[in-house]
């Protein structure tokens, strides 16, 4: 029997951060791009000048980059998750305020009495008595 090897190949993958660190380095000329290669065993011989075209200083032109950890970014999803839900809430409560609305609307057109001045003044004689009440 013949020894089989494996022959897939194994990709490396680097954080955004890293690709632009070594980008920064290779543009401020702190090293060459083949010296950041073997500095940072990086084994592809195209990698790091696909990484300047797509990270260097002329694609960041206009852009804001965020650097973040993960738990960072990890808040910030919650965060999106938690207006979003608010967000519905709101929407529910502005349905119901209008509802609401509606049927005071109707019951007093039916009944000819404006619900809401009588409403009113109730309240504040409740008001007043509780206030007596503790004196």
């Amino acid at each position: 029997m013949s020894d089989v090897k494996n022959t897939r190949s194994s990709y490396n993958r680097y954080s955004v951060a890293f690709k632009m660190k070594v980008v920064e380095e290779v543009e401020n000329g702190i090293l060459s791009a083949e010296a950041a290669r073997k500095l940072y065993k990086i084994p592809g011989q195209t990698s790091i000048s696909e990484w300047v075209e797509k990270y260097g200083i002329n694609q960041r032109i206009n852009k804001a980059v965020y650097v973040m950890t993960n738990e960072e970014q990890n808040e910030l999803i919650r965060l999106r998750k938690e207006n979003k839900r608010l967000q519905r809430a709101l929407d529910d409560s502005h349905l119901q305020v209008l509802a609401w609305e509606s049927l005071v609307e109707i019951v007093e057109e039916d009944l000819q009495v404006d619900l809401k001045k009588k409403l009113g003044t109730q309240l504040a004689e409740k008001l007043k008595e509780k206030l007596t009440q503790s004196d």
